[in-house]
């Protein structure tokens, strides 16, 4: 008999070695773990376990209209795959809204949607496409394959213009009783991006009246065209401003220009950036003193920056300046100084804080003598509307 034990002592702690370990667990019942033993060899100089790495699989199954990016973390993000420009990522995802990541932070790119992608020389490719590390394959039948260092930008391809971005501002104030009161201030952007360009136009109005008689009429609009030379140089084929304020005794300011800029910084939603051209001015007054001319033109130098900051991710700030200065005489400047800030609300709407200073350095006086101040300061607080 005590052999027999001996035995099925020792075939006891075999399988203990061997086979699935038990212990016990929460109101007493047996937890069975199906990983095997450690070895030796799979012991850590430190004497802890190593394991493999997980490696989470490639997406399968998707829809025709998801886009897919791995980041070098090893996670997979759907969505719609919005642009790569500037060595920067947009991506919206279907669980996490807008984000963006650096260009190198991006290990593998899946778009089943026809997309335009610049290269380094200038060429334009159209088709779908698919990064793998340091490769970049365009379309589906004969794909092209790409060095990822060549690649400028990637955007998505409609109708030449593949983007198309907008934002919308109203602000109105009504006051009633011992006050009578009304104030409107309205602003719009549009954007049209191609792979290699861009096309911007402003407009920015200001109405307000009081018992009757109105205290502010001013408008700005502005459009320019970018052609990207390199990820951070481009040039101005053409740009103009045009500018009307009464009570600046301005009936139309218009400047037409050209020239080059440099983004100096971008990383997603912070940039900064410059330009400047020469450009030609135009003015007319509402009204003159008796021998100044009401209408002149004259050649001047155009200079202009922007500055974008995320500070968190509901609240974003920018700063657009712009000073025009003429070759003749260089005192007799105008600026704008346009700040934002952008504060989340739900959605695609925000509430902005928009603070605005034009200056003349140089008013005219109207035909009673009336000089008006050369600064106007606005602050306008509205619901502001991104599509």
């Amino acid at each position: 008999m005590r052999g027999v034990a001996s035995i099925l002592i020792a075939l006891a702690a075999l399988a203990a070695c061997t086979g699935p370990t038990r212990r016990t667990g929460l109101l007493g019942r047996e937890i069975e773990s199906l990983d095997h033993p450690t070895t030796e060899s799979e012991r850590t100089p430190s004497g802890e376990q190593e394991r493999p790495a997980f490696v989470p699989q490639a997406p399968t199954g998707a829809r025709l209209t998801d886009d897919w990016i791995q980041l070098t973390s090893n996670e997979w993000l759907m969505g719609t795959f919005e642009s790569l420009r500037r060595d920067t990522v947009e991506f919206d995802s279907d669980k996490l809204g807008d984000v963006s990541f650096d260009w190198d932070d991006v290990r593998e790119v899946r778009c089943k949607r026809p997309m335009l992608v610049l290269l380094d020389d200038g060429t334009v490719l159209e088709g779908s496409v698919r990064l793998i590390g340091d490769s970049l394959l365009i379309g589906n039948m004969e794909p092209r394959r790409i060095s990822r260092s060549r690649i400028q930008a990637i955007i998505p391809e409609s109708d030449g213009l593949a983007l198309w971005r907008g934002r919308f501002t109203l602000s109105s104030t009504t006051r009633s009783g011992n006050t009578d009161q009304s104030d409107v201030s309205m602003y719009a952007f549009l954007r049209a991006e191609s792979a290699a360009a861009r096309w911007d136009t402003t407009y920015n109005g200001n109405w307000s009246e009081s018992r009757g008689t109105q205290t502010a009429n001013s408008h700005r609009a502005t459009t320019r065209f970018d052609v990207y030379l390199s990820p951070q140089l481009y040039v101005v084929p053409f740009g103009a401003d045009a500018f009307r304020d009464p009570f600046q005794n301005l009936a139309i300011r218009t400047t037409t220009y050209a020239g080059a800029g440099y983004d100096i910084y971008s990383d997603g939603d912070d940039e900064l950036s410059v330009f400047v051209g020469p450009a030609w001015l135009y003015e007319r007054r509402d009204s003159v003193a008796a021998g100044d001319e009401q209408a002149t033109s004259r050649a001047a130098a155009v200079l202009g920056s922007r500055l974008a900051w995320e500070v968190t991710s509901d609240i974003d700030f920018s700063i657009d300046y712009r000073i025009t200065s003429p070759f003749d005489e260089p005192a007799a400047w105008n600026h704008n100084l346009t700040t934002v800030l952008s504060i989340d609300l739900i959605d695609d709407f925000d509430l902005d804080i928009r603070f605005v200073w034009d200056r003349v350095n140089r008013p005219t006086a109207d035909d009673n003598g009336v000089i008006p101040q050369p600064d106007d300061f606005r602050t306008v607080i509205g619901v502001a509307y991104s599509f």
